[in-house]
């Protein structure tokens, strides 16, 4: 039995004739997640997984005197802040891409510059 696609083949270098063209100029090798980015996720990652068993096995028996309950909601208000910190840092970043200027309340040019057509 014969299959659609062997009875009626598809050119797709008509339909898309930059297929076979090599791209023109220098390709851009850059990361699509800038570095400043990933150093603060792994920062934040980090704190986030350090900062409450540290804050557990610190609190557990010179704070809160063996009592496990206290100590792990200190550690789950801790887990709760670092979260909060890493998305108000990301969030004031974002801002700061899109060019939104907060003195002016309304949006600044953006950076790079597109042909509006």
């Amino acid at each position: 039995m014969t299959d659609l696609r062997q009875r009626f083949p598809i050119d797709a270098s008509a339909d898309y004739p930059s297929i076979n063209k090599p791209a023109e100029g220098p390709s851009d090798i850059s990361p699509a997640v800038p570095t400043s980015i990933l150093l603060k996720l792994l920062t934040f990652v980090f704190l986030l997984v350090t900062a409450p068993l540290g804050v557990y096995f610190g609190t557990i028996n010179t704070l809160f005197n063996g009592n496990s309950t206290w100590s792990a909601a200190s550690a789950a208000l801790t887990a709760n802040v670092v979260l909060v910190g890493y998305l108000a840092i990301v969030i004031m970043d974002d801002k700061n891409d899109n060019g939104y200027d907060e003195k002016k309340n309304k949006t600044a040019a953006p950076k790079e510059g597109k042909k509006s057509q």
